[in-house]
């Protein structure tokens, strides 16, 4: 009795606590279930202690689910009951009564009343019902079909999209000749009891599969959807930059018209990259000027572009003006072929000092890049 309590503790515990993880769309669903446990028939028992009551017992069912929290089970559950010997009645004695039941019950899912979650772990229920009871013919007694109504708790543990695991408690009361050998014997209660502790597995036999399928569609449309969106958004990004092309054509014809208006050619451009003395590496205040030199060079694919490094006679060792004009000229040839500028478009000439582009000391300390 103490761990029938206990079992019962536990699950309305569980049901006061529980909370859904997700909301999931219901689906009506078959389930059948195989358990197997014990039955404990207190009746009498005091005479000889409940230990001499416990049989083997089994239930196979199969349930339907209406709603999320409420669903009806068909069973069949059997097979032994056993009661002691009672001294103070001559026509009950230790004997085993075989039997079967045949029972329709209703299933109350008491966390999916709140909200219904497929994916939960845990889900306490509530049984009632009601069952047909036969007993076998003994040796002693006739068979007899009898009333049964029934109660119970129960907790389906989820293992699976498919298979959940079944611990359920039942307290079957039954009419009075279930445990009788002598079936004119009138003395005792209305009823006899019958308690079963049971445990096994249940398997969704179409809701779940009804419920993967529709998110394997659901995930289909989604894919397609993404695929078509995708499609479209390539298809506008095709047409943006068309458009911005155009538009870019458009301002460079434009901007190429003004300037022959001006009686300038916007293709030729001339930059000077300005050396510290004695080293070969671009300053960096020197960059604008090659981002400029790219700029006209991509905007007029057809223009070259003419590179002339120098060293400045006054304000560098004589011995390495060569070398100088050589490291400076190769520095820009390289950051204007890593910024995209085909190296066939690149022409370098190396002036040493043999030719200074200023009388101003230092300001020949440079390349000249002229584009056409």
């Amino acid at each position: 009795m103490k761990r029938l309590l206990a079992f019962i503790f536990l699950a309305v515990s569980v049901a006061f606590n529980c909370n859904a993880q997700s909301k999931n769309t219901f689906y009506p669903e078959s389930r059948i279930s195989v358990l197997g446990g014990i039955n404990i028939v207190p009746s009498d028992a005091w005479t000889m202690g409940i230990g001499k009551t416990i049989t083997p017992n089994f239930q196979v069912g199969y349930e339907y689910g209406f709603l999320p929290w409420l669903g009806v089970r068909a069973s069949v559950s059997g097979m032994m009951g056993s009661y002691p010997t009672n001294p103070y009645r001559e026509h009950q004695f230790t004997a085993i009564v075989n039997y079967m039941q045949f029972g329709a019950d209703a299933m109350f899912d008491i966390c999916n009343l709140l909200e219904y979650s497929q994916e939960r772990v845990i889900n306490p229920y509530v049984l009632a019902g009601m069952a047909a009871n036969y007993r076998f013919k003994t040796g002693n007694t006739q068979a007899y079909v009898g009333p049964a109504f029934r109660g119970g708790l129960g907790l389906s543990i989820r293992m699976g999209k498919l298979f959940r695991a079944i611990l359920e408690g039942q307290y079957n009361a039954l009419g009075n000749k279930f445990n009788t050998l002598d079936d004119n014997n009138s003395v005792g209660g209305l009823w006899d009891g019958n308690f079963a502790a049971l445990a096994g597995v249940q398997l969704d036999l179409g809701g779940g599969r009804r419920r993967a399928q529709e998110e394997a569609h659901a995930r289909e449309v989604a894919e397609a959807k993404a695929r078509q969106a995708a499609a479209a958004q390539a298809t506008a990004d095709r047409i943006a930059a068309a458009r911005a092309a155009d538009r870019a054509r458009s301002e460079q014809l434009a901007a190429e018209r003004e300037a022959l208006a001006r009686g300038e050619n916007p293709r030729v451009v001339e930059e000077k990259i300005l050396f510290e003395t004695g080293k070969t590496t671009i300053p960096e205040s020197e960059r604008p000027k090659l981002e400029h030199i790219v700029s006209v060079m991509d905007l007029y694919p057809n223009t070259v572009v003419t590179i002339a490094g120098y060293a400045d006679r006054e304000t560098e060792p004589a011995a390495d003006h060569l070398t100088l004009s050589v490291m400076r000229a190769d520095a820009v040839k390289k950051a204007l072929t890593d910024a995209g500028i085909s190296a066939t478009r690149i022409t370098t000439r190396y002036n040493s000092s043999s030719q200074q582009i200023s009388t101003e000391p230092g300001d020949n300390q440079v390349v000249v890049c002229t584009t056409k």
